[in-house]
């Protein structure tokens, strides 16, 4: 789930991708746990305050879950943030968007 300030959620696109995903900023690969990634792209959006502080927490979170292994943030810049989520394995999976407050969930089978 990814949670937002104010009323609605930035444009996002969802989708597996190949290996190695890459830090927006610097190029590097950026490891990921997990057999397949997921990465979640929102545009018109940040994950920091004007004065550079993240507002996401951690940049990489290891996961305790059947399928979610890990969590890494790859891009923050010009109005695109990007999260690679490391699953056990590719499977289906649906997006919703739910108000109060603005949060986009993804639901990946098991």
């Amino acid at each position: 789930m990814f949670q937002f300030d104010g009323p609605g959620v930035p444009a996002w696109q969802i989708g597996y991708v190949e290996r190695p995903v890459r830090d927006c900023g610097s190029g590097d690969e950026m490891p990921v746990a997990g057999e397949a990634l997921l990465q979640i792209r929102f545009t018109g959006a940040q994950a920091h305050t004007d004065t550079g502080v993240a507002t996401t927490g951690p940049r990489r979170r290891p996961l305790a879950l059947a399928n979610f292994k890990e969590l890494v943030r790859t891009c923050d810049f010009e109005g695109e943030v990007s999260w690679a989520i490391g699953v056990a394995s590719p499977k289906a999976y649906t997006s919703r968007i739910l108000s109060s407050p603005s949060r986009l969930v993804i639901d990946v089978a098991h």
